[in-house]
């Protein structure tokens, strides 16, 4: 991981902390085993859209967007089991390639590559996060949280993620939605 600028870093901080305030809910209100939730799925979901997206030569930094602060903290604070988690997002910036004497915009196959990224790594930690349940059932909450972040960033409306994903493959984001789905619902049906 290349180094996070201050400003990005301050951005995440706030993201996470005020994300941990709205999910302490479903942690019987211990706001410190939300943070570290937070802290393991959210993070690592937006840098892998940033490293994605240099990957492909392009800038990116996470950017905080206060708006979406507001609605988490609203929705946490709410009762029920929703929480608006879009306190922010991956800002990129176009290519400048080789050959080229302007900037190029990335296509629609690597925006829809970078904007899978996120959702994906939260999968993969969503699964890794269930076989640890095994040793301990915190491990369950971290799990349905990755699942659960997953699903919400996969839903197929601007800005999240699932708009890119779907306009660049129908079939690639219905896997992942499944994915993600499946994960998240069937194993709550067993345990």
């Amino acid at each position: 991981m290349s180094e996070l600028e201050k400003e990005e870093l301050l951005d995440l901080a706030v993201s996470v902390l005020v994300l941990s305030f709205a999910f302490s809910k479903f942690f019987a209100g211990n706001f410190l085993l939300s943070l570290i939730g937070v802290f393991s799925v959210f993070v690592v979901h937006e840098i892998a859209h940033r490293n994605v997206a240099r990957y492909f030569g392009a800038h990116a930094e996470y950017r905080r967007w206060d708006f979406g602060l507001l609605l988490a903290l609203v929705t946490g604070l709410l009762p029920g089991s929703f929480v608006f988690a879009a306190p922010g997002a991956v800002y990129i910036s176009p290519v400048v390639r080789k050959n080229f004497a302007f900037p190029v915009y990335l296509t629609k196959r690597e925006t829809g590559i970078i904007s899978v990224s996120g959702p994906l790594s939260n999968i993969i930690m969503g699964f890794v996060f269930l076989g640890l349940s095994m040793i301990h059932p915190l491990f369950f909450l971290f799990s349905s949280l990755s699942f659960f972040l997953a699903l919400f960033n996969l839903v197929p409306i601007r800005p999240l993620d699932g708009s890119s994903v779907y306009r660049w493959s129908p079939v690639i984001w219905g896997t992942v939605f499944f994915l993600a789905f499946l994960g998240y619902l069937f194993p709550g049906i067993f345990l």
